[in-house]
């Protein structure tokens, strides 16, 4: 309010400017509009991302199984992606020719669909548990 008396230098221009505001939220509200920037977001976006579903990021510690191992070695599956390897408390993008060491965490993208309802972790670990989990 304080910005808008200044920009005017009246302070007269205040009520009509809310009233305007209110009434512009009301008639959001009464057509169930979205918001604007979210609509255009929507709009944007491939019907094709919309299909495949929300993802969701898991934090994995290196096993030994595959410490040692370059990310190009793991043959993961089509649908994972390893995006993060965080060592000593630092954060490192991931590529092909990064090698994992033991004692370090990498994140993996998992599309929450193949994750399944109320699995959660298990999913991963029962999929991928000679890859990253120790028996």
């Amino acid at each position: 309010m304080i910005l808008v008396t200044e920009m005017v230098g009246d302070i007269r221009s205040l009520m009509p400017l809310g009233m305007v505001t209110l009434l512009a939220y009301m008639i959001m509200d009464l057509f169930h509009g979205a918001p604007v920037y979210e609509a255009m977001l929507e709009q944007l976006l491939p019907d094709k991302a919309q299909e495949e579903g929300e993802l969701t990021l898991i934090e994995i510690p290196v096993s030994e199984k595959i410490a040692g191992k370059q990310v190009h070695e793991l043959h993961l599956p089509q649908d994972i992606l390893i995006t993060t390897q965080m060592r000593s408390g630092k954060s490192y993008t991931v590529n092909g020719a990064t090698r994992l060491y033991l004692g370090d965490s990498i994140f993996v993208v998992v599309k929450e669909s193949e994750i399944g309802r109320g699995q959660g972790y298990s999913f991963v670990k029962e999929r991928f548990s000679e890859m990253f989990f120790y028996y």
